[in-house]
């Protein structure tokens, strides 16, 4: 490298850009909210491994534990700034101190993309369990035992293979627009997005031209997770609304008394609780994300100072804010659990001892071998179902007497003629017609799952040898 090329980079006009990037209020925004973010993803891992009954048992708690020691690395880099840039460098209008070399600006730079890569595989990986568990009804044995390694080597794999291409064509230098060492030419404007029509060895520094085209696979990997990402929340939502409409149906069809349809609901509901969750997984991604990929193509928006700002907050808060998300979730169901647990208080139960069991997902599906067919005559009715020994609970063989009461109910006011879900009278002793107590019978019956599935006139009795499947894996 000549000298006149390195005058001519110093004195351009585009090496001296003046940003809230480089500037010591950008400086502090990133640095804090790096630190922010290493804080949170530690205490995630904390609550898992000391605070959880099951620690790393699980294939959620695995996942989150994985994302959140990626996002260490990624916002510990970001955290560090311009403290790991090159004291020499040719960016003299960082406001920052610059007390590096090349060789801790590669290990920054390299940190973060590592760390940034594996983050966004392993929100992947979260989105396609809660598919699996939810509209798959694949259970945690087969999922760690067939998917979960997969997950665990894309994300890790995705990371070191590009972090390493770019440390090998390097590209891990400094930008005026971040204040860590990133993947960009050096001087950014060389041969890059927004840069010059110049050739490489009239500008370029420090680089690979080939190298730097690498910087397109950010953007088309960026795409297809946000289409798998989707694809997962449209079929979950789709399972839902079917259980809706299934769950609607089963208690029309059914000949018992449905006072367990208070409990059939919570469980829909704590399975619209998991949808939320992973809704606000993707929702905190991409809020992170979509700025870096905007300013990747080299956008004119990055040069506005709103945009930076916001940019500079944000990206460094995955980890927060899926700390947000987890404590939400760790939250209700120590509120679940015990209901009259404030949120306070269900927080300091969450941070000062280990958690009850967690529910599993068996409870979140309600139809396990149901298959839905448009003019389907058989009768659905609801199994009542202990998870501890497979018993059936309540069961009736006789479907034409079952159909018979139905039609004899149909735009009928006297919907108390249905039968408790225990056996027995439905008309408590005394005949009175007073129904508050069956409420109170189901709730006392822990372990219970309610399932619906197909009935043919071979349909086992109580005393036979079919059994409804269980399901022993768990969501949270």
């Amino acid at each position: 490298m000549s000298s006149s090329i390195f005058d001519a980079v110093i004195n351009d006009a585009r090496t001296n850009l003046v940003l809230v990037y480089n500037q010591t209020p950008g400086i502090i925004i990133a640095s804090c909210a790096g630190a922010i973010s290493t804080i949170s993803s530690l205490t995630i891992m904390f609550l898992i491994v000391f605070r959880s009954r099951d620690a790393l048992g699980k294939v959620y708690h695995r996942i989150m534990f994985g994302m959140s020691a990626a996002d260490v690395l990624m916002s510990t880099a970001i955290a560090v700034t311009t403290l790991a840039m090159p004291r020499d460098s040719i960016y003299g209008q960082f406001e920052g101190l610059m007390l590096g070399n090349q060789a801790t600006c590669n290990i920054q730079g390299f940190l973060f993309t590592f760390g940034s890569l594996c983050t966004s595989m392993y929100n992947t990986s979260l989105m396609v369990y809660f598919y699996l568990s939810i509209h798959n009804r694949m259970n945690d044995a087969n999922i760690s035992r067939c998917i979960e390694p997969f997950f665990h080597i894309a994300s890790v794999g995705y990371g070191l293979v590009l972090g390493t291409a770019f440390l090998v064509f390097e590209l891990y230098n400094p930008t005026p627009f971040v204040p860590w060492c990133t993947i960009i030419m050096y001087p950014w404007w060389c041969t890059g997005p927004g840069g010059t029509d110049e050739s490489a060895e009239n500008c370029l520094l420090r680089g690979n031209e080939k190298g730097f085209a690498l910087r397109g696979v950010l953007g088309i990997s960026f795409v297809f997770i946000l289409v798998v990402i989707l694809y997962s929340l449209i079929n979950i939502v789709w399972t839902i609304y079917s259980q809706e409409k299934l769950l609607l149906f089963s208690v029309r069809q059914t000949n018992y008394y449905i006072a367990a349809n208070n409990k059939i609901a919570q469980d829909l509901r704590y399975t619209k609780v998991i949808f939320k969750q992973s809704l606000l997984y993707v929702c905190a991604y991409l809020l992170v994300n979509i700025f870096p990929v905007i300013s990747l193509f080299g956008s004119s928006l990055r040069l506005q100072p709103w945009f930076q700002v916001t940019q500079l907050s944000l990206r460094p808060l995955q980890g927060f804010f899926n700390l947000i998300i987890f404590l939400n979730h760790k939250v209700y169901n120590a509120r679940r659990s015990s209901s009259n647990l404030s949120i306070y208080d269900a927080l300091r139960k969450v941070f000062a001892s280990k958690g009850e069991p967690e529910h599993i997902i068996s409870t979140l599906m309600l139809v396990r071998n149901y298959q839905e067919h448009e003019n389907n005559e058989e009768f659905l009715p609801i199994q009542v179902v202990d998870l501890i020994d497979g018993k059936i609970l309540d069961f009736d063989d006789n479907i034409e007497e079952n159909r018979g009461n139905q039609k004899d109910d149909v735009g009928s006011d006297h919907g108390d003629n249905l039968s408790p879900p225990f056996g027995g009278s439905r008309i408590p002793a005394g005949g009175s017609n007073d129904l508050s107590g069956f409420d109170d019978l189901f709730s006392d019956n822990e372990g219970i799952s309610y399932n619906s599935s197909h009935l043919s006139s071979k349909h086992k009795s109580q005393d036979g040898a079919s059994r409804p499947s269980r399901d022993d894996s768990k969501l949270s």
